[in-house]
Formats: structure tokens, C-alpha cells, sequence
């Protein structure tokens, strides 16, 4: 009987051991799926954001106004963004 037991704490520890392992192994990939998605992202953010700079310079500030909007649409806590809608609004 002891015997028995012995053998289902050992699987049940293999078990638990198995999942922890997996669950790591999913945490990593979704985060190194994300982390690719976001400098994506943060590359077009950036080029949008210098875009609607030089409208804005250019005294667009319509057109400006529109993609900054589009930048806090796509990344709400994009300080810049608000930073440089502002700058538009006050001119």
C-alpha cells in the first residue's frame, strides 16, 4: 500500500511539475509574440507621429489633428500624443 502511494505522490508531482513547465513555456511565447507586435506598432507610431509634426509645421493642422487622434486611438497612454494634440489645439 505504502508502495502505492509513494508512486501516485511521484506522478502527481510530475504532473504538477508538467504544467508549471508548460504554463512558462505559453507565458513566453505570448510574451515574445506581444513584444514583437508592440515595436511594430511602435515604429509606425513613430512615423506617423513625425508625419503629422511637419503637417503640423506646415501649418496643416487639420490633417495633423487627424492622425494624432489616430495615434491615442491606437495607444490611449501615448503621452506624446496628447502631448502633440494639444500643440495643435492651442494654435
Amino acid at each position: 500500500m505504502k508502495i502505492l502511494q509513494i508512486f501516485e505522490n511521484q506522478t502527481n508531482i510530475r504532473s504538477v511539475s508538467s504544467k508549471s513547465t508548460t504554463i512558462f513555456i505559453l507565458v513566453l511565447v505570448f510574451f515574445f509574440n506581444t513584444a514583437g507586435f508592440s515595436l511594430a506598432d511602435r515604429s509606425e507610431t513613430s512615423r506617423l507621429m513625425r508625419h503629422a509634426a511637419n503637417l503640423s509645421q506646415n501649418g496643416k493642422n487639420e490633417e495633423a489633428l487627424k492622425i494624432f487622434l489616430e495615434i491615442i486611438r491606437r495607444e490611449p497612454n501615448n503621452f506624446y500624443g496628447y502631448n502633440n494634440l494639444g500643440m495643435v489645439y492651442s494654435q
